[in-house]
């Protein structure tokens, strides 16, 4: 994950525990929470698969 992409995440966890509706243990954050558990994974995956595909430049 770039650092872009980190402060960008870290804005979003931010601004989540901020929301009234989002009360830590609440079925709402709890689906949230497993929604956005492997963001970091799958962004790193992408990446990767995206930098395989391409063709390499000799």
């Amino acid at each position: 994950m770039t650092s872009a992409e980190m402060r960008i995440w870290e804005a979003a966890e931010r601004e989540a525990a901020r929301a009234p509706e989002i009360q830590p243990g609440s079925d709402l954050a709890l689906d949230l929470q497993r929604l956005f558990a492997d963001f970091p994974e799958r962004v790193r995956e992408r990446r990767a698969h995206l930098d395989e595909s391409r063709p390499n430049a000799a």
